[in-house]
C-alpha cells in the first residue's frame, strides 16, 4: 500500500484504486451475485421437471399410497415406484432382484438435476411416497398376498 493524498491505494498497472473504490466495487459485485442467486423463498415449481413432478404428484394419493397400490394391483401393475437420480431407483427396496423381476415405474419429473428449492421439496415428497408404497408392496409380497 502506498500513500496517495492521505488515502490508502491499491495499484493495478497504471491505475490506482482507493479503499472507497474497492468497497464500492465489492458492493456492486455482491449485489449482482445476490440478484442472480435463486431465492430461498422460491415456492413455485420453476423448470420443466418441477412442473411435471408437481402434476405427477397431484395425481397420486400422497397421504395414503395404499390407495394407489390397490388400484395398480387391480390393473395388474405390480411394479415398484421409483424416482430418477443418476438412474431410476426404488426407495425402500433393498433387493435388486425384486426390481429386476417386477420392474419400476419411475415418477415423471424426478431428477438429480434440481431446478429450484420447490423442485427439491417435490422430489423429497416423491421419494417419501415411493418408499411407503414400496414398503407396503414388499410386505404384501412376503405375506403371499401378491403372486
Amino acid at each position: 500500500m502506498a500513500a496517495y493524498r492521505g488515502r490508502s491505494t491499491w495499484t493495478l498497472g497504471d491505475s490506482r484504486m482507493t479503499t472507497l473504490h474497492r468497497l464500492a466495487a465489492s458492493g456492486l459485485i455482491a449485489a449482482i451475485l445476490v440478484a442472480c442467486a435463486p431465492s430461498a423463498s422460491d415456492s413455485t415449481p420453476h423448470g420443466k421437471n418441477a412442473a411435471l413432478l408437481a402434476t405427477t404428484l397431484g395425481s397420486l394419493h400422497l397421504s395414503d399410497p395404499t390407495v394407489d397400490l390397490d388400484a395398480n394391483l387391480k390393473r395388474g401393475d405390480v411394479r415398484f415406484v421409483g424416482v430418477y437420480g443418476f438412474s431410476c431407483v426404488a426407495p425402500g427396496v433393498e433387493e435388486e432382484a425384486a426390481t429386476s423381476r417386477y420392474g419400476i415405474n419411475c415418477l415423471a419429473g424426478t431428477s438429480d438435476a434440481i431446478e429450484s428449492t420447490e423442485h427439491a421439496a417435490l422430489i423429497q415428497r416423491a421419494r417419501d411416497y415411493a418408499e411407503r408404497y414400496n414398503s407396503e408392496l414388499q410386505r404384501r409380497r412376503r405375506a403371499g398376498l401378491i403372486t
